[in-house]
């Protein structure tokens, strides 16, 4: 175990936090530390007030321990905010997304106040995002743009997401050697499928003329075998991550789960089959 002996050592705690949001130290680590780092109790209980006035390092450490201290649920998810934009201001933001998400989940949702409802909602991360890896969006490249938002990030607005679509589109627009790949075929369809407005100048029927769809399967979606076409869907995923999968499998099967409107099994491969995660 990783030890510090001067708990004042601001540049080693700096490099171990480095360290724990890329990946290469537990992050439990940094806030055993942060609870070591010693506050006046005038200091502990005006916290929300004299964090600014201290570096970044002893602000997290502070408005920390006042979260453990605390014991109004109110205050507690407003501490927890406060300390994920201190540690955004750090980029520092892998870190703390997973405590975050442990310690909203930790309470009840019968005692979150109306108010901070959606915003809790938003911020708790299902564990199979923490194995698949933080997404980063490309607004370059369609089925990795902020378009996915809708499916990647709960309580995305629908307005927010056509925008977005309306918004990549004319960046790739602009880009005449842009390619229009299975996976962004995969994506219009359902958003097609959702609702959303698709630009006119996007002719995916005509794209999808390239790609053929097995004839077995699309007997199964003519016949409406709903529970059929899901077990043979899961027999061609098989122990694969819907992410190795090539692109033309992974449209093929949104393509099919879209037509029996089997969403949130589509959703599912949406999620871990599109977006370019790191």
């Amino acid at each position: 175990m990783i030890q510090i002996e001067n708990i004042t050592d601001l540049k080693k705690i700096k490099d171990l936090e480095i360290a724990a949001n890329s990946g290469t130290l537990n992050k439990i680590r940094i806030f055993e530390i942060y609870e070591k780092i010693p506050f006046d109790l005038n200091t502990l209980i005006n916290a929300e007030n004299t964090y600014q006035s201290l570096n970044i390092i002893n602000s997290r450490a502070l408005i920390y321990q006042k979260f453990l201290l605390s014991d109004n649920i109110e205050n507690k998810i407003k501490l927890l905010f406060l300390l994920k934009d201190l540690f955004k201001k750090d980029k520092l933001e892998n870190l703390y997304v997973e405590f975050l998400s442990d310690r909203l989940k930790e309470i009840k949702k019968s005692e979150i106040p109306d108010s901070f409802v959606e915003t809790v909602e938003r911020n708790i991360i299902e564990k199979n995002t923490y194995k698949l890896g933080r997404i980063k969006y490309d607004d370059k490249i369609l089925h990795k743009s902020r378009a996915l938002r809708f499916y990647t990030e709960k309580g995305t607005l629908n307005q927010k997401t056509q925008k977005d679509l309306d918004n990549v589109y004319k960046k790739i627009k602009r880009n005449k050697k842009y390619f229009f790949s299975a996976k962004d075929l995969a994506l219009v369809e359902s958003l097609k499928a959702d609702g959303f407005k698709i630009p006119k100048e996007i002719n995916y029927k005509k794209v999808a003329e390239k790609y053929d769809i097995p004839i077995s399967l699309s007997k199964l979606v003519q016949n409406n075998e709903t529970g059929f076409l899901a077990l043979k869907i899961v027999e061609i995923i098989g122990e694969d991550e819907v992410a190795n999968l090539d692109p033309e499998t992974i449209y093929f099967v949104i393509h099919l789960l879209n037509k029996l409107k089997l969403l949130n099994f589509r959703n599912e491969i949406i999620i871990s089959g599109l977006p370019l995660r790191l």
